[in-house]
């Protein structure tokens, strides 16, 4: 809502996009209550305590590449499969398959 607020009246872009809504939401839910949570409150201030610095880099390093971004496209691919009524046309493989692709053609992108 901030967003489109933000934007000009004129502005093509300035709609509601509910599936990025929920894609947001699912995927907020899934990362903070799942390996965010783990990673973030007891993982780091166990292994790396009152090192912010180290547990930055590392974190960016490891954690954001690997782990938050995949799992945030893997999600992309199945809202988009759920808002065309195709989640269960595809195999799990090639959700995946298609998940890496796209982390991987975004993985540049991402570290600018």
């Amino acid at each position: 809502a901030c967003e489109i607020r933000s934007m000009p009246e004129d502005d093509p872009r300035r709609h509601w996009d509910p599936r990025r809504t929920a894609l947001f939401a699912v995927f907020g839910f899934v990362y903070a209550s799942g390996p965010g949570g783990l990673i973030y409150n007891k993982l780091y201030p166990k292994l790396l305590p009152g090192r912010p610095f180290l547990t930055a880099l590392i974190d960016n390093l490891t954690n954001t590449p690997f782990l938050y971004m995949p799992l945030y496209y893997g999600l992309a691919e199945i809202i988009k499969d759920v808002a065309k009524n195709e989640l269960f046309t595809r195999s799990a493989s090639g959700m995946l398959s298609s998940a890496f692709t796209v982390w991987a053609s975004n993985f540049p992108e991402d570290f600018k």
